[in-house]
């Protein structure tokens, strides 16, 4: 079992009225995120020989409100993924990519999906967000191949509703 977090697991306090509307202050969220992530999780342990779990961060929790294109993982994002791999370090079926980029490619069954949040695409192009999105995804083509890696798929957060475009090649959420 691959589960992939894309990001914007906490709302976060970047917007003014989401720091006085959350249910709980953030780093409260963040541990208790953590721990029903972990709990989750575990649930599969009896189900699957191996569980692995690759995260990326997303927009809304991060730490400052200005995007940064350095130090991206100084967000609660990654801080709940730690909690939930520290969690379930006892089960030696279940393993944990936690990396300190934006981006992270990911083998599931010989095909490469490459993991992003995917905020950042500019909602002034043409065809926004699909647009944008497309645009995006075969410039990472391109990129990745040349690095010897190709693309398979792609999978993205941040719209915050499941969409499969260009031949099921880029899933959202």
């Amino acid at each position: 079992l691959v589960i992939l977090g894309l990001g914007d697991m906490l709302s976060g306090n970047i917007h003014d009225e989401l720091a006085e509307t959350n249910e709980m202050p953030l780093a409260e969220a963040t541990v208790q995120f953590g721990l029903d992530g972990a709990e989750f999780i575990e649930s599969f342990v009896e189900h699957f020989p191996r569980i692995r779990f690759a995260g990326v961060v997303g927009n809304h929790p991060r730490a400052h409100r200005k995007p940064r294109s350095k130090g991206r993982y100084d967000n609660a994002d990654w801080t709940a993924y730690q909690i939930m791999a520290q969690r379930l370090r006892g089960h030696d079926s279940v393993s944990f990519e936690i990396p300190k980029a934006q981006k992270h490619p990911v083998e599931v069954y010989g095909k490469r999906i490459l993991c992003t949040h995917g905020d950042g695409i500019r909602s002034t192009m043409v065809d926004v967000p699909w647009g944008g999105i497309i645009r995006l995804a075969n410039k990472l083509r391109n990129q990745y191949a040349t690095l010897g890696l190709p693309i398979d798929h792609f999978a993205l957060g941040h719209y915050h509703e499941a969409n499969a475009v260009k031949n099921r090649r880029i899933l959202v959420n």
